[in-house]
């Protein structure tokens, strides 16, 4: 592996939240404001369900109203964009999206494969809501990838996750995410594999079902239905929910939630991502995710400092990177560069 192979590195913040993403819906000076904000890393993953559980508790406090009132949904990802297109089959009439920007946004540049993200959720009501949501949003990745959905019928498709199953040194027993899908028998067992990285050695893994999201492809569909229903999308930063003239509001600012809904609960999480020189992105039918240790665990001060590597299919080649929480971020940049590099000797012969 060499730096040569690297073509560029991408790092971007993710909107993380202690808990999960808030979905609530509140009245607050003669507004309706709903939320749908801090998806953090699973921002794609959580997409469908937490749009359809936040426009429900939305509805539930809207109640009757006149759905030709002006609904402002602030946020240029996708859960602003979709929310609003949700909004738009609802029946509401009189919709526009505020963003501070639509391209490069993360959820252009994220995507990988669809994952629970469940693993962390530690209040027992919280994680039976998520795993419904799960539920949910396998079934809408499924639709894409059949064709079947009603709106969207790209950016889905089936392919490999693997995961880490060695103990000692290389691709370390990691957890995909995947896990808890097996458990509830959505999808089959984990099969064990070994993989060659190329190395000079065999790893053992285990592979699992999964589906890529392409959220350039997604991102693209989203903005061709706003257009398609006339919604209207202008480029601004809203500051305070007080300088929106809407009566109806749809929080969906991402990390500009924390200051908007002074929610204390919103943390960063930094997204490391490094395209990859000359990749059949075609050719390419897996993704990797695991702790790769590149000298025995003892040698480790501990477990946390191994670093995760994620090798990922995309539009403009592979991206190799990993994902620093909000609790190491005194880790210096470089720290991506040096997993990143590593992430090259993966590159398909």
């Amino acid at each position: 592996a060499n730096a040569g192979n690297i073509e560029q590195l991408i790092v971007c913040m993710r909107p993380g939240r202690l808990g999960i993403p808030n979905m609530s819906t509140e009245k607050k000076n003669n507004k309706i404001i709903a939320h749908c904000y801090g998806h953090g890393r699973a921002g794609w993953s959580w997409l469908w369900g937490t749009v359809e559980h936040s426009l429900k508790n939305f509805l539930n406090v809207f109640g009757e109203g006149d759905k030709s009132q002006k609904v402002t949904v602030i946020g240029g990802g996708c859960m602003g964009l979709f929310s609003a297109i949700r909004l738009h089959e609802l029946g509401f009439t009189n919709i526009e999206v505020v963003a501070k920007q639509i391209e490069n946004t993360p959820s252009m540049t994220a995507g990988g494969y669809f994952s629970p993200h469940t693993e962390d959720i530690q209040d027992p009501e919280e994680l039976k809501l998520m795993k419904e949501v799960t539920k949910y949003n396998y079934n809408v990745f499924q639709d894409i990838w059949l064709k079947t959905h009603p709106l969207f019928k790209r950016g889905v498709r089936r392919i490999w996750t693997y995961g880490g199953a060695e103990l000692q040194q290389g691709a370390l027993e990691s957890v995909t995410g995947m896990e808890s899908l097996v458990e509830d028998g959505t999808i089959p067992s984990a099969e064990p594999v070994l993989v060659d990285f190329g190395d000079g050695r065999k790893h053992k893994m285990k592979r699992f079902t999964s589906f890529h999201i392409n959220g350039f492809i997604l991102m693209e569909d989203f903005l061709n239905q706003l257009r398609y229903r006339g919604i209207p999308l202008r480029i601004g930063t809203v500051n305070s929910f007080d300088e929106v003239d809407s009566p109806i509001i749809f929080n969906c600012a991402g990390m500009g939630a924390k200051q908007l809904n002074n929610d204390e609960k919103m943390l960063p999480i930094i997204g490391h991502l490094v395209a990859l020189q000359d990749q059949d992105v075609e050719g390419l039918d897996y993704i990797l995710i695991t702790k790769y240790a590149s000298k025995p665990v003892s040698e480790y001060k501990s477990l946390a400092e191994i670093p995760t590597i994620y090798f990922i299919p995309k539009r403009q080649g592979v991206l190799g990177g990993t994902s620093v929480s909000y609790t190491h971020l005194t880790l210096p940049t470089i720290y991506s560069v040096q997993i990143s590099v590593v992430a090259v000797s993966l590159k398909k012969k």
